[in-house]
């Protein structure tokens, strides 16, 4: 019998020092955050807005230096890929030790409609963009940037460096 009351005082001082324990580390002063699936779902979204547009969706080019049949004259076209929501193609730019040639889309579409001088273009359902440059430019080293803007006059840039074959 002693041995019996002697297993269940040990077994009540076990289970009293286990639920001790436990009250404690919800005491400790610093409250626990609930696991990342059981948060909140306001807090998850307003974690995913504030990171940056670049992050969650990159900007993606296409320069095509690639010499077409059928036309005559320097070029190379270029395609926007895939652009961060809520930006649109805004300024297109040359940038050399000897040109600096900036078109907006508004001058690029047009250009793209009369075909009357170099520069950037872009047809009139946008299927086809491009930089039209003189015999002069060939060999020409720089960089070609486009500029993306919201609605709230925010920027984002891609840049690349070529030369103009």
């Amino acid at each position: 019998m002693k041995k019996l009351t002697s297993f269940y005082v040990c077994s009540a001082a076990a289970i009293l020092l286990l639920t001790s324990a436990c009250g404690n580390a919800a005491q400790s002063g610093t409250p626990a955050s609930p696991p990342a699936e059981q948060r909140p779902v306001d807090q998850q979204v307003k974690n995913e807005r504030t990171q940056s547009p670049i992050k969650q969706v990159p900007i993606l080019m296409i320069i095509d230096q690639t010499k077409q049949e059928g036309f005559e004259g320097n070029m190379f076209y270029f395609t926007v890929e895939q652009v961060p929501e809520g930006y649109a193609l805004a300024e297109m730019k040359w940038i050399s030790d000897n040109h600096q040639i900036v078109s907006t889309y508004e001058k690029a579409f047009k250009n793209g409609a009369t075909g009357e001088e170099d520069g950037f273009y872009i047809s009139g359902n946008g299927q086809y963009s491009g930089f039209t440059y003189d015999d002069k430019m060939k060999g020409e080293h720089g960089q070609v940037v486009f500029v993306f803007r919201n609605d709230d006059k925010e920027e984002l840039t891609w840049k690349q460096n070529i030369t103009l074959k």
